[in-house]
């Protein structure tokens, strides 16, 4: 449980072309969001450009608890600023289509602003996972 004493509720948005390759990325970036303890997720998938692929739309669609946005535009700040005018919750945050989250990460980036109001955003660093090892 985060030491504020509860969880947190945060809107992650995943921004992504929606092109074939990118399915099983997508798929496993949603999964380290839905997997986050503590967390009350809301989730938003914005595909973005022409390339983007109805069968992967399809995929996103039928994920339980996958909001979905298409923007015609290929463009990741049209993409971040579409779904920030859907955001409904106080914190949000914004997760690469190829990327995954750690087990209590979205807990561990929330704490700070929640212990100290005047905290307006927290930056964090990750790791690369190649072969069997990870590095900073």
């Amino acid at each position: 449980m985060s030491s504020t004493g509860g969880s947190v509720s945060v809107t992650v948005i995943i921004p992504t072309t929606g092109e074939p390759r990118r399915l099983d990325g997508l798929r496993r970036a949603v999964a380290s969001v839905q997997g986050q303890a503590y967390a009350d997720v809301e989730l938003l998938v914005v595909a973005n450009g022409g390339l983007a692929d109805s069968a992967v739309l399809d995929a996103m669609r039928a994920i339980h608890g996958v909001s979905l946005e298409y923007l015609p535009n290929a463009s990741l700040p049209q993409a971040i600023r579409l779904a920030r005018q859907r955001v409904g919750t106080e914190y949000f945050c914004v997760l690469d289509d190829d990327d995954e989250y750690l087990p209590g990460a979205l807990v561990t980036r929330a704490e700070p602003m929640m212990r100290d109001r005047g905290i307006g955003f927290v930056a964090s660093n990750g790791y690369i996972h190649r072969g069997d090892h990870d590095r900073s």
